[in-house]
């Protein structure tokens, strides 16, 4: 989709900025995962160990990702997904980068901006717990990154949009050719040999259609 390379070129343009942005300057491994954010406290806050796996696992997936090797970036950001105590900047870095992956990528879009907009909101389940105030430095990584996002969530948006116009096409080109609906089977083929492997949304179409043909 014309949306997964764009979004990923962009992301890449701004690999520099963000890093010079997000990072404070100075040398500790710890410092690519921008504490000061995560901790929501000053730059020379201490992470626990278990803040630092995090960011190692974060960074390492990032990794993959900019080596094209996204089927491991996006199963290592899943993974990290499931931790319930995982910070809401590593979390929403995680759906903004599943974004671009081809399941539940709209989903992911409106979480990644709903987590970068709440960043520094106190809320039930947030990381954030009001006792620091962010730093510049971090409001101005916050904005990047919610730029970001919302440029994700805005092609996610177009993208699901051209899915279910596609689906509904082919939909009707078959109920023209054939005069009458598809079989589940026929509808589970025609995703499989398409050029895209289908999507959740396009499985959730054929089950919406599969339920309508059945009514």
């Amino acid at each position: 989709m014309k949306y997964l390379a764009t979004t990923r070129d962009n992301l890449r343009a701004h690999h520099q900025e963000l890093t010079t942005t997000c990072t404070p300057h100075h040398e500790e491994p710890a410092a690519t995962c921008a504490p000061s954010i995560i901790n929501m406290s000053t730059e020379n806050v201490e992470m626990d160990n278990r803040s630092r796996i995090f960011c190692d696992l974060f960074m390492k997936a990032n990794d993959y990702f900019d080596n094209n090797e996204f089927e491991e970036s996006y199963r290592i950001f899943s993974l990290l997904l499931d931790y319930a105590d995982l910070s809401d900047y590593h979390r929403a870095g995680c759906h903004r980068i599943l974004s671009l992956g081809e399941d539940n990528f709209l989903w992911h879009a409106e979480r990644a901006v709903d987590l970068y907009e709440n960043l520094f909101v106190v809320r039930p389940g947030s990381s954030y717990t009001g006792e620091f105030p962010p730093t510049e430095k971090a409001i101005r990584a916050q904005n990047i990154l919610l730029g970001l996002a919302k440029e994700s969530l805005e092609s996610a948006r177009k993208d699901t949009a051209e899915i279910k116009a596609d689906y509904e096409a082919q939909h009707r080109a078959f109920l023209t050719n054939h005069g009458r609906k598809p079989t589940d089977e026929e509808l589970q083929s025609s995703a499989a040999n398409s050029p895209n492997k289908p999507s959740n949304l396009q499985r959730e179409l054929m089950a919406w259609e599969s339920e309508a043909g059945d009514g």
